[in-house]
């Protein structure tokens, strides 16, 4: 068993590992990434006293970033508890694998707020971690199946990916953030009913990588700062006031450090109007060489 840095979740991982939490132990063996659902306090706690630890932090803190994850965790944190009582409850056992993905996803998108959160603390972790290689279809591919059940419940589909890739590029692990933040975000700004496309193009030894959804309209002076910290389109807002502005910002970041081309499109053209937001294709195109 990989032992967790905050003593509380080694004993909880224990107990799920022994069946003791769950009367399906064969679930929790398939959720080996499972973060168990905890007080917003011990995330913080926990937080600080690695960096604490590292002693590399310079103890500037960004205020809003924090808020945002804390924001976003909690939504989570909400969601793992219900879930997890459905689970438990012995009168309700028809949709227990359902509810099961549901947890692993809720899950992974804490950790993913976490890393990132650690991250903007510390951006030397990145290179001081070890590269690896990796399929970029395959992290795409991750991404979505993560989201998976997020997107139905929205009633938004996630196609099947158009085209392949056998391509391997060396990666950080921070790299794991860059297919799930494009993909999260084209979930997230979905109005219902929408379909996700994710096309795949390589052409010698240079992949294209295009996802498009539907979502609110940026104008074209909102596509030129789109990459900035804390930068929002006005239509986003209007549809979703909690975000940060943060998550195409660390995409940028994140393909800086791997000399990855990322640009993003909104087309005026096209599109639909729903409850006064406009809705036109939003699409994020990555080029690895």
């Amino acid at each position: 068993m990989n032992f967790s840095p905050f003593p509380v979740w080694n004993t909880i991982d224990s107990l799920l590992e022994n069946g003791i939490l769950f009367d399906a132990p064969s679930i929790c063996e398939r959720m080996d990434d499972f973060l168990p659902t905890l007080p917003v306090s011990s995330v913080i706690a926990a937080i600080k006293k690695i960096n604490l630890l590292k002693g590399d932090t310079d103890g500037k803190h960004d205020i809003e970033l924090m808020n945002s994850s804390l924001h976003e965790i909690r939504k989570f944190n909400t969601e793992i508890k219900n879930l997890s009582e459905e689970i438990m409850d012995p009168n309700n056992q028809n949709n227990v694998e359902k509810n099961a993905k549901a947890i692993f996803a809720a899950s992974s998108l804490i950790s993913v707020r976490l890393n990132i959160f650690d991250f903007d603390e510390n951006p030397r972790i990145v290179t001081s971690s070890t590269p690896y290689s990796a399929s970029v279809f395959g992290k795409f591919q991750k991404s979505a199946h993560v989201l998976e059940v997020r997107a139905k419940r929205k009633s938004v589909t996630i196609k099947n990916f158009v085209g392949n890739s056998f391509k391997k590029i060396d990666i950080y692990p921070v790299f794991e953030f860059l297919p799930f933040v494009i993909m999260e975000n084209a979930v997230k700004y979905s109005p219902e009913k929408q379909d996700i496309t994710v096309n795949f193009e390589e052409n010698m030894g240079c992949l294209e990588i295009i996802v498009s959804s539907m979502g609110p309209i940026l104008t074209k002076q909102e596509i030129e700062t789109v990459f900035e910290k804390g930068a929002r389109g006005q239509a986003a807002i209007k549809l979703d006031d909690s975000g940060g502005g943060y998550g195409l910002y660390f995409a940028k970041v994140i393909c800086d450090i791997h000399n990855i081309g990322i640009q993003v499109s909104s087309e005026t053209s096209n599109g639909f109007t729903l409850n006064n937001i406009r809705y036109t294709t939003f699409a994020i195109k990555l080029t690895i060489k």
